[in-house]
């Protein structure tokens, strides 16, 4: 019997035996991933919002990234009611008894607005998974979630290399101060170009200010008199065209008549300032900004990979 207990072929006998026992534990104690489907309703679903996107069908890369989303999507709306947000968040409470509400208005059975029953009703009708409204609510708070969950601090470390990476990126651009004199096209027709030269001569005869001239013009919605700006702020604000001429304008000086799609404009520089370099202080806001956005974004991707080892996903029909 020693003989026989010392035996290798037992040891590895008993070692197996052990082995196998092991492994039927953990397979019967391992938790069932829960699956989700991506039917060809949704994938062609997004297929056709491409296609209403850009007026062409996607490419098989472009198609695939749509797959993706949607993947990324269900998991996230899987995850949120594995948390029990349907039933929590205040403002898809709000949502689904509303929705609740209404049908039940429609047969004449009136409850208090709000009621948790009419949630209840909503969650057993199936309502939230229909909800526009609530799927987006839904997605919204589960990204900010998880992105907050894995997000890390922004660092003085991290601002300060890439800062010395992109110095030059966060360097300020040339600025002007202006004021403008505006002739509204839709008022004055076919007499704006004669009426803008009559009313430049005046302002010159007089020796107008900004003040004083302004108010010989037509009112523009955004002002009269703008602060600093760059040539793409007065390009998104007053045209592409009224920005380089005024950038091209010497301080102190009345433009000729600048067009614009809005009419024509009569420019006065006040004052203009070049750009400048940056320094780590006055980018260091912008910098944390742009780092912490790039964190929440690399949290999330990872959050959401690791739902996808959590959750069995499965595309139908994906047609790439």
């Amino acid at each position: 019997m020693r003989r026989l207990l010392g035996a290798p072929a037992l040891h590895f006998l008993a070692l197996g035996a052990l082995l196998f026992a092991a492994s039927r534990t953990l397979s019967v104690s391992e938790p069932r991933r829960t699956a989700i489907e991506i039917g060809p309703g949704r994938i062609e679903a997004a297929r056709a919002g491409w296609v209403a996107r850009t007026g062409e069908a996607p490419s098989p890369s472009a198609l695939n990234a749509l797959v993706q989303l949607e993947i990324d999507e269900a998991l996230l709306l899987a995850e949120a009611c594995a948390r029990g947000l349907e039933e929590s968040d205040p403002v898809v409470r709000a949502r689904l008894a509303r929705g609740v509400g209404f049908l039940e208005a429609e047969g004449e059975r009136a409850a208090p607005a709000g009621d948790a029953r009419r949630v209840e009703d909503a969650l057993a009708l199936g309502l939230a998974r229909g909800d526009l409204v609530v799927r987006r609510r839904l997605l919204e708070r589960m990204r900010a979630e998880l992105a907050r969950e894995g997000d890390a601090p922004v660092g003085e470390a991290e601002i300060a290399e890439r800062f010395a990476r992109d110095a030059e990126r966060f360097a300020s651009s040339p600025r002007v101060r202006l004021s403008h004199v505006f002739l509204a096209r839709d008022r004055r027709g076919a007499a704006l170009d004669a009426d803008a030269a009559r009313l430049r001569d005046r302002i010159l005869a007089a020796g107008l200010d900004t003040a004083h001239a302004i108010p010989l013009g037509d009112s523009f919605l955004s002002g009269h008199s703008l602060p600093p700006r760059t040539e793409t702020d007065l390009a998104r604000e007053l045209g592409s065209e009224v920005a380089r001429a005024a950038f091209a304008l010497a301080p102190g000086r009345w433009s000729e008549p600048i067009p614009s799609s809005y009419g024509l404009h009569l420019v006065f520089v006040h004052e203009r300032s070049a750009a400048a370099p940056a320094t780590l202080a006055s980018a260091r806001a912008r910098i944390r900004e742009e780092l912490s956005r790039e964190h929440a974004a690399a949290a999330l991707r990872r959050s959401l990979d690791a739902l996808r080892a959590r959750y069995e996903v499965r595309v139908v029909g994906e047609g790439t």
